[in-house]
């Protein structure tokens, strides 16, 4: 029985390694759109935001946030990701976290706390009061992001949720491509 499993394990392993070899790898990420969800006036949390290019890997975002309420460590977030593929996009990924801010301390700690300060918070970190926050030019290094990924087209639906309400939607739409040789950085 143990050799049947080892050869199971194997041909799954294999088969993936087959399937995916092209499909994963290093690459480079891309925010291609960012905007509120439908109804997006009707949270109490909302955002405009634009993006512009500032440098080989580097977005800049000029935007407001307008937060009718405190921005707490018990604030939610869940994020529902599709990929695009023919024919639509695929449900691919649910991430959920009791806290909004220690997701954010935990997954992008530099840019976090340097959105804050561009915020002109002090201290920079949660909570965060009541209030319209803006930023102009505020750089997004991708580099920042994983190194390695599936490629493709993704499609996010960020929710915040103060309890059991839904506060904020943010829709976001990124790309990440296959790094070509000549893109190695030096």
């Amino acid at each position: 029985m143990g050799t049947s499993w080892i050869f199971i394990a194997f041909l799954i392993h294999f088969t993936c390694y087959a399937y995916c070899e092209d499909n994963v790898g290093p690459g480079i990420w891309n925010i291609i759109h960012i905007s509120p969800c439908p109804m997006g006036d009707s949270y109490e949390i909302q955002t405009n935001m634009t993006r512009k290019k500032i440098g080989r890997g580097v977005d800049g975002f000029d935007g407001c946030i307008f937060m009718g309420l405190n921005l707490t460590l018990d604030m939610a977030i869940r994020m529902e990701v599709c990929k695009e593929v023919e024919g639509g996009c695929k449900p691919f990924f649910l991430y959920t976290c009791d806290s909004f801010c220690t997701f954010m301390d935990e997954t992008m700690p530099t840019l976090f706390k340097m959105l804050l300060e561009g915020w002109k918070l002090e201290p920079a970190e949660c909570p965060v009061q009541e209030g319209e926050y803006c930023v102009s030019s505020f750089p997004f290094d991708y580099s920042s992001l994983f190194e390695e990924a599936i490629y493709g087209v993704f499609e996010a639906i960020i929710y915040a949720f103060n309890g059991p309400k839904e506060v904020m939607c943010l829709k976001v739409v990124t790309s990440f491509t296959k790094k070509e040789d000549d893109e190695d950085e030096d």
